[in-house]
């Protein structure tokens, strides 16, 4: 388990991007499924503060951002992303995203 902390803001944008991915996904047909994955990481986002996580939990949150941000990303969303990535152990550059200024 990877333990990570995020507060309100990061839970609103986590949350964003989750809805992005909805709005966005033709895996599902109309994207309104909720897998039990993604329900469990859901719940734990619930209130701001220290959470448990499984790397597979947090590969889920790194794909709802590439969903939601395509290639424009705003400084927070780009901590916030890193923040995850570095969880994981990997390193945001290989994204190819554009850092934002």
């Amino acid at each position: 388990m990877i333990t990570i902390n995020f507060n309100a803001r990061e839970n609103e944008l986590l949350g964003q991007w989750y809805e992005a991915m909805r709005d966005h996904s033709s895996h599902w047909g109309d994207g309104a499924v909720t897998t039990p994955d993604e329900a469990i990481v859901l719940g734990k986002l619930e209130r701001p503060g220290e959470c448990r996580f499984t790397s597979h939990h947090l590969e889920l949150l790194v794909q709802w951002a590439e969903v939601s941000i395509h290639t424009a990303i705003t400084p927070e969303e780009y901590a916030l992303l890193d923040k995850i990535l570095r969880a994981l152990g990997k390193d945001i550059s290989a994204l190819n995203l554009r850092k934002p200024v």
